[in-house]
C-alpha cells in the first residue's frame, strides 16, 4: 500500500525523486505482487513513450505471479526478434521470490532452451537469457538434480553449459546457508 501511494502521489519520502526510472521500479515491484496488472503497465508505458519505457513495461509484465505473463514473458525472452535490451529486462525480472509454485515447471523449460540457447538467440542473448533465467529461487535438491543430470546429457554449447553449472554452484550455496539457517 505504500509503494503504490508513492507510485500515486498520495505520499512521498523527503529525498526521494520519483523521476521515470523510480516509477518503473515503484510499479514492478506492485506488478511483482500481484498488486496492478496489464492495465496499468500499459498504462504507464505509453505515458513513458521511450525504448526504455518499452524494456521496463516488458519487465514488470515478467515479474507478474500469473501463468499467462509468465508464459508470455518467457516466449518473448527467446525470441529472436525481441531486441537485445528488452530481452535482458524480462530475463532479470521473470524469476522472482515467492512465485515458487508458479515457476517450478520453468526448470525444465529452462533446461530444454539451454539446449539450443545459443543456435537460436545467439551467443549474447544466449548468455543473458542462461544467467536471468537460471532458476536460483528454487533453491532446492531437485533444481540441482534436474540441472546436473542436464549436463550429464546435453550437448549444448560450452557456454550454456557453464550458465548452468553456474547456476549449480549457485542454488548449491544458497541450500548450504539454508541448512546452516536451520541449524
Amino acid at each position: 500500500a505504500e509503494i503504490a501511494a508513492l507510485l500515486d502521489g498520495s505520499q512521498s519520502l523527503d529525498g526521494l525523486a520519483l523521476d521515470d526510472d523510480m516509477s518503473w521500479t515503484l510499479l514492478t515491484c506492485l506488478a511483482r505482487n500481484g498488486r496492478v496488472g496489464e492495465a496499468e503497465i500499459a498504462e504507464r508505458e505509453a505515458a513513458d513513450g521511450t525504448i526504455a519505457g518499452k524494456e521496463k513495461a516488458a519487465a514488470a509484465r515478467a515479474a507478474r505471479p500469473d501463468a499467462e505473463a509468465k508464459a508470455a514473458a518467457w516466449e518473448r525472452v527467446w525470441d529472436p526478434e525481441t531486441p537485445n535490451e528488452t530481452a535482458r529486462s524480462i530475463a532479470t525480472a521473470f524469476m522472482q521470490p515467492g512465485q515458487e509454485d508458479l515457476l517450478a515447471p520453468y526448470v525444465e523449460k529452462y533446461l530444454t532452451a539451454a539446449d539450443t540457447a545459443w543456435d537460436t538467440i545467439g551467443a549474447h542473448k544466449g548468455a543473458v537469457a542462461m544467467q536471468g533465467l537460471f532458476p536460483r529461487v528454487l533453491a532446492t535438491q531437485a533444481t540441482v538434480d534436474a540441472a546436473q543430470a542436464w549436463l550429464g546429457r546435453t550437448e549444448a554449447n560450452p557456454g550454456a553449459k557453464r550458465y548452468v553449472a553456474e547456476g549449480i554452484a549457485d542454488v548449491q550455496r544458497s541450500l548450504k546457508a539454508q541448512e546452516r539457517d536451520a541449524g
